[in-house]
């Protein structure tokens, strides 16, 4: 899986204004205007938590007009509540845009990205880690590519 973008410093005091940053950022990149990324993505979350524990939130939704999916890792300078069944404010962010009719394969993706950001020790690099460029490479390391599969 690769991830696309990388935000290292991200402020927001609250899960809502770091998911509008984290839409913002992607509509850098996808083309798509964020308050189409930001809507969806707030409606999502008031349904259902991406906290996925150990300080981690993984925001998905499926989007009309993309073409293909989209990864953005972004790291909280403060964690934030995102309602994690731990209890544990999230810090790493990692946003899954994926096309509207990629059912299976958002899912697919979706459980690959959560077994990554599982690991410990990679989320302790990723916290470590103070540069885009490096963090980008631990996302993208082979090891941590196996993590995923």
């Amino acid at each position: 899986m690769t991830i696309n973008a990388v935000l290292p410093h991200m402020r927001a005091g609250n899960n809502r204004q770091a998911l509008a940053a984290l839409a913002d950022a992607a509509s850098l990149h996808t083309g798509i205007h964020a308050r189409l990324i930001q809507n969806p993505l707030l409606a999502h979350e008031s349904r259902q938590s991406s906290g996925i524990g150990n300080g981690v939130a993984l925001p998905h939704l499926r989007l009309f007009g993309l073409s293909e999916s989209f990864v953005l890792f972004g790291r909280l300078a403060k964690p934030v509540d995102f309602g994690a069944a731990d209890n544990r404010p999230a810090d790493l962010l990692l946003l899954l845009l994926s096309p509207e009719a990629d059912g299976p394969l958002h899912l697919r993706s979706l459980a690959r990205l959560t077994r990554l950001m599982r690991d410990e020790t990679l989320c302790g690099h990723l916290r470590g880690t103070a540069d885009a460029d490096t963090l980008q490479a631990l996302l993208s390391d082979p090891v941590s590519r196996r993590l995923a599969a």
